[in-house]
């Protein structure tokens, strides 16, 4: 075996037992936190799935666009409103834009 493969198969080795410790604490904190929320009672939030938080992404996309559509719709209602109540019986001039 030449230096450079065995460099390599150690790298490769401190790589992934970089990777398996990290992944280790990552999940061992989880673990602290869901323990400590039980204690108190709290129970522990369920773990989505990647389906469902793309699922949820989608609907509140489409629930801020229909949100957003509403309010155009409502502004528009009110500006009418208002153009109603603010209406005094004089003739407009063509001039002034209105």
């Amino acid at each position: 075996m030449s230096y450079l493969s065995a460099g390599m198969s150690l790298l490769f080795l401190c790589l992934i037992l970089g990777l398996m410790s990290m992944l280790t604490i990552c999940v061992y904190e989880r673990g602290i936190r869901i323990g400590m929320r039980h204690e108190k009672g709290i129970e522990p939030e369920q773990i989505k799935g990647p389906v469902k938080i793309i699922q949820e992404y989608k609907q509140a996309k489409v629930d801020a666009v229909a949100a957003k559509e509403a309010k155009v719709e409502e502004d528009k209602l009110i500006q009418g409103i208002t153009n109603l109540f603010a209406y005094t019986g004089k003739p407009q001039n063509p001039k002034e834009g209105g």
